[in-house]
């Protein structure tokens, strides 16, 4: 097995802020690169943005579709194949030290971590500030890091009726469905809901439904060429504006903006 190692990235790069020891990275592929197995100097974390690729390490291989995030620790053998052109990626480039030197030694990056839906909406936050670049982006992204490495992964209850409420709502993503529905399918008190509701899934009911929504309303815009209309109704959204307030709450841009970036 060839490999490269590097701290750099293939494609090209588009915008670019570096605060002490993290950098983050907004990078373009228009045309085929390496497809060498290959590894990074610092900790890396990738949310893609747009197009996709395979994705291989030792044991596995994951299609990473836009909206997945991806983390690489310091010197993890990996490579990338069949990309689709255009793509975009985010890239978070972390030394050893960011960790110690904020006293984040405890970080937990398991599969629940890259998994945490908030985790991508953040990032979100990160590529906006991106586009902003100006005299305080260095200091946002500091701060912005801190606080996604500062949240606590908490353990999850195991009761099995919160896979079946998880299931429930992804599987009706684009309804407005009633705590007291919920409780009658469940068969159990909307008192109990509401309490074990925020400890599985780090929000409230309302919170969650909405950012199921603009999941799908970032997959419409990128993959469709729907108008906002046809997607707001599509997403569940009460009307475009409701769902132009909604978006921008949770990934920074309109969902104007977001489709032409």
């Amino acid at each position: 097995m060839s490999m490269q190692s590097s701290s750099g990235f293939l494609g090209t790069i588009r915008e670019q802020i570096q605060h002490d020891d993290c950098r983050a990275t907004i990078v373009d592929y228009h045309q085929p690169v390496s497809e060498e197995w290959h590894r990074h100097e610092q900790i890396v974390l990738c949310v893609i943005l747009k197009g996709g690729t395979l994705e291989s390490r030792k044991k596995t291989e994951t299609q990473a579709v836009p909206g997945k995030v991806l983390l690489y620790n310091q010197g993890e053998i990996h490579r990338n194949t069949h990309t689709q052109f255009p793509s975009k990626n985010l890239n978070l480039e972390l030394e050893p030290t960011f960790f110690s030197r904020n006293a984040l030694q405890s970080v937990n990056f398991d599969k629940a971590f890259v998994e945490n839906r908030d985790i991508y909406f953040q990032l979100l936050k990160i590529y906006q500030e991106l586009h902003l670049n100006d005299t305080y982006s260095q200091q946002s992204l500091h701060a912005s890091l801190l606080a996604l490495f500062a949240q606590k992964t908490q353990k999850l209850p195991t009761s099995p009726w919160l896979k079946d409420l998880e299931e429930i709502l992804a599987d009706r993503w684009n309804e407005f469905i009633p705590l007291e529905e919920l409780s009658r399918n469940l068969h159990l008190h909307p008192v109990t809901i509401s309490r074990y509701f925020p400890k599985y899934f780090g929000c409230s009911l309302g919170d969650y439904l909405r950012k199921l929504k603009v999941e799908k309303a970032l997959f419409y815009l990128q993959h469709t060429v729907k108008s906002l209309t046809e997607i707001a109704h599509e997403c569940g959204f009460a009307d475009q504006s409701h769902f132009i307030r909604v978006f921008k709450a949770y990934t920074g841009f309109t969902p104007k903006a977001f489709k032409i970036l």
